[in-house]
């Protein structure tokens, strides 16, 4: 048994070596997807089991200086990586807004955005923090199937990023519109944190409608990669993006719908805009 566990894991650690990208492999959690699995059934089990059973007897922590802490340093991240990727990228006439493969080399360029996508990865990672505030809270009601699923399929989703993919037009196109809606959404919570009175404004339909903005432009970039001959960038992630973005847009169009279209169907009290993926 011993042998064939040992044969089962040399077989596992060939394969990771052939698929992940030697610029990345070393850095930490990116040895191999089990850890980050496993992180993540960690912070499953905590938000939906083990977290609300620890509190069920407790009054709900405030956590007003942490999440101070923890909102600003989303928004100063979330910022850094647009501006990088704006400056970096984009502005420099160096790409299209068409299909560009992932550059392989070492080169400064693509070592920057090989560490921006890994970065991005670590962001989606500091997302969870921001459910077990919820559960600390007692803000359980918050977290929703759609909140659980695009934090997880978020997390999941980076890595395999930073360790297939790290880079490339639809990867660095998708991340800087992701950070900016996250820049945003964050610097919300941060205002409303200190300003309690604008949790009630029009300020949250708004980042509501930013989120579906986001989906139906990444799913449109994605199609027409679909549809550029010869494009450069992986068809297989082209293929995994395209119907991801559709439902997590009908998931949010859902909720949109429920909290601000039907006056009757309000959001639960405490309850935020949905985080986007």
């Amino acid at each position: 048994m011993t042998t064939v566990l040992y044969a089962a894991y040399d077989a596992y650690t060939q394969l990771l070596e052939g698929v992940i990208d030697p610029r990345t492999k070393d850095l930490p959690l990116m040895g191999g997807p089990i850890p980050v699995i496993l992180l993540l059934i960690c912070f499953n089990y905590f938000i939906t089991t083990l977290g609300p059973a620890l509190m069920k007897d407790r009054p709900p922590f405030e956590l007003k200086k942490p999440m101070i802490v923890y909102n600003a340093l989303q928004v100063v991240v979330n910022a850094w990586m647009v501006h990088m990727g704006m400056t970096r990228i984009w502005l420099t006439g160096q790409y299209g807004m068409g299909c560009f493969p992932v550059d392989r080399s070492e080169s400064p360029d693509a070592m920057l955005t090989t560490k921006m996508v890994y970065v991005y990865f670590l962001t989606k990672l500091s997302d969870l923090t921001d459910t077990v505030f919820m559960v600390l809270r007692k803000k359980n009601v918050q977290i929703s199937f759609l909140h659980q699923y695009h934090h997880i399929g978020m997390a999941m989703a980076g890595w395999v990023a930073a360790a297939l993919i790290p880079g490339g037009s639809h990867v660095l196109f998708f991340g800087t519109i992701n950070c900016f809606v996250h820049t945003v959404m964050y610097f919300y919570y941060l205002v409303t944190i200190l300003k309690p009175e604008y949790r009630q404004s029009t300020i949250k339909r708004r980042i509501t409608e930013l989120q579906l903005a986001q989906f139906v432009i990444t799913t449109i970039h994605a199609i027409a990669g679909m549809l550029t001959p010869d494009c450069e960038f992986p068809t297989w992630a082209l293929t995994i993006f395209i119907p991801q973005d559709i439902f997590m847009f009908a998931l949010f169009w859902d909720f949109y719908v429920k909290t601000y279209l039907k006056p009757k169907a309000k959001t639960p009290e405490g309850a935020e805009p949905k985080k986007s993926s």
